[in-house]
């Protein structure tokens, strides 16, 4: 799988520190933790998907220690050769695909030599590409994550006809047998694990902290490896009863499972989804079988249109960053404009446009869109996030306050106001 190209210099400059270290002295869990707060573009590549904490730690081992073993005094014109490559004509063809990239390396920001070690760890896609039938099939019948889920707190797995499926569950420190809990499932992005997303999004950036907070339970779900080669959610109700091949059916049967340990309200069920995970979060809105009371999205969008909900009104919140490089805010070719999205949603719920209340918040870096119903049985809030963490709005998990309130904190005071079964806020 190949790392994005604006990802090479970010990584070969970062993780030079450990080139001269030993491998087998390296904690590499150390060393990815560091990464990663130390370069919020790292962070911000790994939540959307583009690459995984797999191959970050791959790339750390690769230029360190025994691992990178550079030529000595190797001049321009050398053949670095392996299994017949010519590794310098691949350098000087990828310097002449990419001039910021050329610009870096005769700016002395990487050099000739790191370039060639990265085009010599990403070779060989194809025989990737090839091997992901296989790989599928291993994941359908629950074999192939690479996740190790199953080492991590909260960790259970659901199985039938031949098929594994796996989710984490977090419950606050209070929970009571006697009280049945609101239950929030929330779906991590295109390619990531249920357990980095848990650590990451559950305990460095406060969900769980905000569940225990306000007393409910948060279920992380693991996607399985599917045909394009990663983990992801496939949107889309294909009627079958198959937990490797139908999400929505999965969902279902992961909110059995939980009931059955826990005692859960089942008609506050709420669906979040960070990017692909909106994505899935969204298609569980639209169900015309609900089960689903409202959503909440993070830097996500909606594959389909709204209308094909039928008579289904589901509240929405939406928190998305105008500087999104990977589901673009203005839209492309590929997905509709969040605006776009968002409009469909209240025409969708039959909230009048005229409801519109549009505030500016947070001096300026957040602008607040608000549709509410004459009967305020649904809402549809969408927080554009111009800047956060004095940078611009990317795509994340949002956590920079919004006026006192975190991003976890607005999600669930949102959520929590509708019911299933009434689709209008507590009194």
């Amino acid at each position: 799988m190949r790392f994005p190209k604006q990802m090479v210099l970010c990584l070969l400059i970062t993780c030079s520190f450990v080139v001269a270290q030993e491998e087998s002295k390296i904690d590499w869990e150390r060393e990815y933790e560091k990464l990663l707060k130390s370069d919020p573009a790292v962070r911000e590549k790994i939540e959307s998907g583009k690459t995984t904490k797999k191959e970050i730690m791959d790339w750390l081992r690769s230029v360190s220690g025994k691992s990178y073993t550079p030529k000595k005094k190797n001049s321009p014109g050398d053949k670095q050769k392996k299994a017949g490559i010519d590794w310098n004509a691949r350098y000087e063809k990828f310097l002449a695909s990419d001039p910021g990239l050329r610009k870096k390396v005769e700016q002395g920001e990487a050099t000739r030599e790191q370039v060639i070690e990265y085009l010599k760890l990403t070779s060989g896609a194809e025989d990737k590409k090839k091997a992901s039938k296989e790989e599928w099939e291993q994941g359908k019948r629950g074999e192939k994550n690479g996740c190790g889920n199953s080492s991590h707190k909260g960790y259970h797995a659901i199985t039938e006809n031949g098929e594994k499926r796996e989710y984490l569950l977090y419950h606050p420190t209070s929970y009571d047998k006697k009280r049945r809990l609101p239950l929030v499932i929330n779906f991590h992005g295109f390619g990531d694990c249920a357990s980095d997303y848990e650590k990451n999004i559950g305990s460095r950036l406060g969900l769980n902290a905000t569940a225990e907070k306000n007393g409910f339970l948060v279920a992380y779900p693991q996607a399985v490896f599917r045909e394009k080669g990663a983990r992801y959610w496939e949107p889309g109700d294909p009627g079958n009863k198959s937990l490797a091949t139908n999400d929505v059916y999965f969902t279902r049967q992961l909110i059995t499972d939980v009931s059955k340990k826990y005692k859960i309200d089942s008609k506050r069920v709420y669906a979040v989804g960070y990017s692909n995970g909106g994505m899935m979060a969204y298609d569980l809105a639209s169900s015309k079988d609900p089960l689903i009371a409202a959503i909440g999205v993070m830097s996500g969008t909606m594959l389909g249109d709204p209308g094909g909900a039928g008579n289904v009104r589901t509240s929405v919140i939406h928190f998305h960053g105008i500087d999104d490089g990977v589901l673009p805010y203005p839209g492309n070719r590929h997905y509709r404009s969040v605006p776009e999205t968002i409009r469909g949603w209240v025409v969708q719920n039959q909230i009048p446009l005229s409801s519109l209340v549009r505030e500016t918040l947070n001096q300026g870096n957040v602008i607040r869109e608000r549709y509410t119903s004459p009967r305020k049985e649904v809402a549809v809030h969408l927080y554009t996030i111009r800047r956060e963490h004095d940078k611009p709005g990317g795509h994340v998990w949002f956590s920079d306050e919004v006026e006192g309130r975190s991003p976890n904190q607005i999600l669930w005071d949102f959520l929590s106001r509708y019911r299933l079964d009434r689709r209008q806020p507590e009194p």
